[in-house]
């Protein structure tokens, strides 16, 4: 067990260093530095992600906050659904993961994994629900990308 752990890690590492798509995505998507993707921003600015989408992004100052939606399709949806949603923070650094609904309530989460740079939380997923994510800086910031994947 510890073994696939350290690997899972080593391999999120090395991507964020390197760039290399996730072996479990079906294709990565690129913040938009331009866009203004903050809480008060406007929806059309958020990255919507779905599950095997694997986001990259920066976050530029200590005030920065990437949001993106998440609506999982109806098709996703039934008795205990859920997703899984990683965040790999650059490495040494360690970023906040917020999720909420559309309004800013709150969304029950199970903290799965809490350690270092490397956050999963399970959220169970409801019909017609858009769920935001939100990433913000820990205690100080990087330079480097960071990932955050829902499955």
């Amino acid at each position: 067990m510890k073994f696939k752990k350290i690997t899972l890690v080593l391999a999120a590492v090395s991507a964020l260093a390197f760039g290399a798509q996730s072996a479990f995505a079906q294709y990565d998507v690129n913040e938009n530095p331009n866009a203004n993707n903050s809480w008060q921003g406007p929806a059309s600015d958020k990255v919507a992600l779905n599950y095997g989408v694997h986001f990259v992004g920066t976050l530029s100052s200590s005030s920065d906050e990437d949001w993106s939606t998440f609506t999982p399709p109806n098709n996703t949806i039934g008795p205990g659904s859920y997703a899984d949603i990683t965040l790999v923070s650059p490495p040494g650094y360690s970023y906040n993961l917020a999720i909420t609904d559309s309004n800013g309530g709150y969304v029950a989460k199970t903290w799965l994994q809490d350690s270092g740079n490397v956050a999963v939380v399970r959220i169970y997923t409801e019909a017609n629900r858009t769920y935001w994510i939100g990433v913000t800086p820990g205690s100080s910031i990087s330079t480097w990308n960071y990932q955050l994947t829902i499955n």
